[in-house]
């Protein structure tokens, strides 16, 4: 037994450890050996962790369990923990090498597109700031002393400026309703109310059925494929902790079927997923072939996810940087209209 101490390993890190430790497995290393090969390839801190790892599994732990000290990602734990049981662990290995890749791409792909439009978005805030504290308490003075009314063009201009502060206040204020309502109520509802509770805003609910589709569907295939007749993969599902979600719906899933129903009929019939899974479970069964027809579904789910999150990439840079230059435009005119007013009016 060990507590792990080191700095987290990062989802990169942790994808290309997996991957190099698949590969060694099924080029037919053992466990042992290949752990010890990579170790002298990491920095100290990682050798010291993969070594600690090493003393554990000599002195009987499981690598569901020392993974679980080592704080690897959830998804990776849930892969091992099914595979270590009844299924390949190189597979579960370069699987969720694959899955924390795939995590790891998308963050970097976020951080690339809201990197220059949250530099400019600071930036114009201390603009607005200084406008507001500096120059418009000037140009409201300017136009008190030449005794003139200024136009409703640059009163609206001036008036957006004025409110620029309440809304953001307004937005700082709403964020913080939002994590304070997360944390004090949407984390003490029991998994199957959170779950209830996503389905119901329209923008969620169709990624919530899409993910919960991809993971039942990836997982029943791996235990299927190992050999494990339905009721069985259900009762594994219903044990592991990772995703609570799934724990209870597995053991209502499970009882369901020992009261005579059929499992597409049952997929159905629960709301959580999508109406394609009752199609494949039946199609799967009727062919004999459930096992692959669910691991290829959840792969066409995973592209399918992964394709929805590129357009919508491609789709917020250009309205961040659209917003940016209209605030840039407006601030322009806020700044000089009131200057050439005054200046004909001299």
């Amino acid at each position: 037994m060990f507590k792990h101490k080191g700095r987290r390993w990062c989802i990169k890190e942790q994808a290309v450890f997996l991957k190099q430790l698949g590969q060694l497995l099924e080029k037919g290393y053992a466990f042992l050996h290949a752990l010890e090969f990579l170790q002298i390839q990491l920095s100290q801190e990682k050798q010291q962790d993969i070594q600690v790892a090493i003393d554990a599994l000599k002195n009987g732990d499981s690598l569901y369990k020392v993974f679980c000290r080592m704080q690897m990602h959830s998804d990776l734990l849930s892969y091992l923990y099914f595979s270590e049981r009844h299924g390949d662990i190189a597979f579960a290995l370069q699987k969720g090498s694959v899955l924390l890749s795939r995590k790891q791409k998308r963050k970097e792909e976020l951080k690339k597109i809201l990197r220059y439009p949250i530099f400019l978005s600071i930036f114009l805030l201390f603009i607005f700031i200084i406008f507001h504290t500096v120059l418009l308490p000037q140009f409201t003075a300017l136009y008190t002393g030449f005794q003139e009314k200024p136009s409703p063009i640059i009163i609206l201009l001036l008036t957006f400026i004025k409110l620029v502060p309440v809304l953001l206040g307004a937005v700082v204020f709403l964020f913080l309703f939002m994590s304070i309502g997360y944390w004090w109520y949407f984390k003490k509802m029991s998994p199957i109310k959170q779950m209830n509770f996503l389905l119901k805003i329209p923008g969620i609910k169709r990624l919530c059925l899409s993910l919960n589709s991809q993971y039942f569907a990836s997982q029943l295939s791996i235990l299927l494929s190992s050999g494990l007749s339905v009721l069985e993969a259900l009762a594994l599902i219903e044990r592991q902790n990772h995703h609570p979600f799934f724990q209870y719906e597995a053991s209502c899933i499970k009882q369901m079927l020992i009261n005579g129903e059929a499992l597409e009929t049952v997929i159905e019939a629960r709301g959580y997923f999508e109406a394609q899974l009752a199609y494949v479970i039946m199609h799967g069964q009727a062919n004999g072939t459930l096992a692959n027809e669910l691991s290829d579904y959840s792969e066409i789910i995973v592209e399918r996810l992964e394709g929805s999150i590129n357009t919508l990439f491609t789709v917020i840079q250009p309205i961040i940087f659209a917003a940016v230059g209209i605030t840039v435009m407006i601030l322009y005119l806020s700044m000089m209209l009131p200057m050439f007013k005054m200046i004909h009016s001299i």
